[in-house]
């Protein structure tokens, strides 16, 4: 068996870090959409009379042993499921590592979607999700039927399903690598805010106002850090606006910044304007 898959990039429009368990993990609200024009490409090869987990990446940043999130995610589904074959999975990187787009959770979904049909569906959806959640807290919104989400929990649960299809996404990614356990160090330590009970509900409110100027709700709990220390993020976005941008907002824990236009020729222009400007940066439609 033979499956070639497009796994696409995600974009956090709201992003509210608003509790530390005691696990270590942080409880979150975040509004996440898919990026249509954004995908790493897969091909996975099933062998049924093999076993082993062979991964090859034309990404020299990735790694391709026990490390690699799909490498994971295939010992993860072979131990819930207790049957093993062989399995070869060619990845093809488009999306940045490391950019907080979700690039490496979206391909250890669809490698589990591609276990779990061969496997004539042993699992359900849910249980699905919740072994994904076990080696990533970004796989299971990639398990969404519609493009965007309302996730909490941890990232684990899917609490409601809308389809975006609204303006166009300016992606701007300044090739710069932040560590996700790094940004939540210093969001634990620093953010007086984080865990008050008072804190307005963005994410929701984004929800209720999606038909409506939804987009004075992007908001990240990260932006803050990372701008102090990389000034980089502040100039993107605020280059975004200078051309017509109707939102701006950094996703994830960075580096990415995008710009949300309402007006296809704005988006266009400022497209132009900005990959002339930032021509070693990665900018593209979303």
């Amino acid at each position: 068996m033979k499956k070639i898959i497009n796994c696409p990039a995600k974009l956090n429009l709201t992003l509210e870090i608003i509790k530390k368990m005691k696990s270590g993990f942080h409880e979150l609200r975040t509004i996440m959409v898919k990026l249509p024009n954004l995908k790493d490409k897969l091909e996975i090869e099933i062998f049924p009379e093999k076993k082993g987990i062979e991964i090859i990446c034309d990404n020299l940043e990735i790694p391709t042993d026990s490390k690699n999130i799909c490498h994971k995610a295939i010992k993860k589904f072979f131990k819930k499921a207790k049957k093993e074959v062989g399995v070869k999975v060619k990845i093809k990187k488009q999306i940045p590592v490391g950019a907080g787009l979700g690039g490496g959770s979206s391909d250890a979904a669809e490698v589990f979607k591609v276990l779990n049909q061969y496997f004539r569906n042993r699992f359900s959806i849910k249980e699905l999700i919740k072994m994904a959640a076990e080696i990533g807290k970004d796989i299971p919104f990639f398990f969404s039927e519609k493009n965007g989400s309302l996730i909490g929990g941890t990232g684990e649960k899917i609490l409601e399903e809308f389809d975006f299809k609204k303006g166009y996404f300016l992606i701007i990614n300044p090739r710069i690598k932040i560590p996700t356990p790094e940004a939540y160090k210093n969001l634990s330590n620093n953010l007086w805010f984080m865990e008050n009970g008072n804190r307005i509900d963005l994410s929701r409110n984004f929800l209720e106002n999606l038909k409506n100027n939804f987009e004075k709700y992007f908001y990240n709990d990260f932006e803050v850090f990372v701008e102090k220390k990389y000034a980089i993020i502040k100039e993107l976005k605020q280059s975004l606006l200078t051309f017509g941008a109707d939102g701006v907002l950094m996703s994830g824990s960075g580096s990415t910044v995008f710009g949300w236009f309402k007006d296809e020729k704005k988006f266009l222009k400022a497209k132009k304007i900005l990959k002339e400007k930032y021509n070693n940066f990665l900018v593209i439609r979303g």
